[in-house]
C-alpha cells in the first residue's frame, strides 16, 4: 500500500511540475513587417497576456525565443502587434508539442 502511495505521489508531482512550468519556443517572423509586441492567451480565453517580447522590436525575417507564462495550457493563441491598432492572430498553437513556429502575414503558420 505504501508503494502505491509513493508511486502516485511521484506521478502527481511530475504532472504538477509540467502543468506549472514555463514553455519556450522559437518564433520566426516571416510576415514582411516588424512587430512591437507578442501576446498569448489560452485558446477560448478572451484576455491576452502582457507583452512577451523581451526586445523593443521583432524584425521581419528574424527569430526570437518566447517564454510563455507558467501555468498556461498547451493550446494557445498568439497575437503579434505591429502598430498601435493593428495585430495578427495565430490560433490554436500547441506550444507543448513544438520547438518553433514560423508566422505568416495571413495568420497561417508552420510548426517544427
Amino acid at each position: 500500500m505504501k508503494i502505491k502511495k509513493a508511486i502516485l505521489a511521484i506521478v502527481f508531482a511530475g504532472i504538477s511540475s509540467l502543468a506549472f512550468s514555463q514553455t519556450s519556443i522559437l518564433i520566426t517572423n516571416d510576415t514582411g513587417i516588424d512587430f512591437f509586441g507578442v501576446h498569448a492567451s489560452e485558446s477560448e480565453d478572451p484576455y491576452w497576456s502582457d507583452d512577451l517580447l523581451t526586445y523593443d522590436i521583432f524584425e521581419d525575417e528574424s527569430e526570437v525565443e518566447i517564454t510563455f507564462p507558467a501555468g498556461m495550457s498547451c493550446l494557445v493563441d498568439i497575437m503579434v502587434t505591429y502598430d498601435e491598432e493593428s495585430s495578427i492572430e495565430f490560433e490554436e498553437v500547441d506550444i507543448c508539442e513544438i520547438s518553433g513556429i514560423i508566422l505568416h502575414y495571413d495568420g497561417t503558420y508552420e510548426i517544427y
